[in-house]
């Protein structure tokens, strides 16, 4: 299986931003309120995008509760990645589209790679980050709702490394 991650802090905000702004679609997405703050939205209770990453790798069902989520719910979550992942950081998406494309053994006809050079590369979004402040109260309150998902990322990323390091070391003739 191919992942690629983005960091849960810059999920969560970007799917705050989404839901309740002017690109939702009522009667197809799980729109919010405009008017629903930032404080709001994460002091309302718990939602189903709250260790969205953790919940899906461990099995559990969209529904569940992040308090009800367990030490070994991660340790499901994190075994599913080492085991079945090939892993790539939405923060570098060029080097996770090479590390697929090597390990897929995908070769892309002439004027192909042109094309998904151009997509990966110039018209991907530089800044894959939500700009908020570490330590800030949105910045605390996402990472207080989803321990779980930021202990997955950063397992998932030494993963990454470990893959990189392993296996699709141009040195090593892969």
């Amino acid at each position: 299986m191919m992942m690629l991650l983005q960091n849960p802090i810059d999920r969560i905000y970007k799917l705050y931003n989404h839901a309740t702004g002017p690109h939702c679609a009522p009667n197809t997405e799980q729109c919010l309120s405009p008017s629903l703050t930032l404080k709001e939205y994460l002091e309302g209770g718990d939602r189903q995008e709250f260790n969205w990453m953790t919940k899906t790798l461990s099995g559990k069902p969209p529904n569940f509760q992040s308090s009800e989520l367990t030490t070994n719910d991660l340790d499901i979550a994190k075994d599913f990645i080492q085991r079945k992942c090939i892993v790539g950081m939405l923060d570098n998406v060029g080097d996770a589209m090479l590390r697929f494309k090597i390990y897929n053994g995908w070769h892309y006809p002439n004027g192909v790679c042109q094309c998904v050079e151009k997509g990966l590369f110039w018209e991907w979004p530089r800044d894959s980050s939500t700009n908020l402040e570490d330590g800030s109260h949105a910045h605390e309150a996402i990472l207080e709702r989803n321990g779980f998902d930021m202990e997955l990322y950063y397992y998932a990323k030494q993963v990454s490394q470990d893959q990189l390091d392993n296996y699709f070391n141009v040195n090593n003739g892969r």
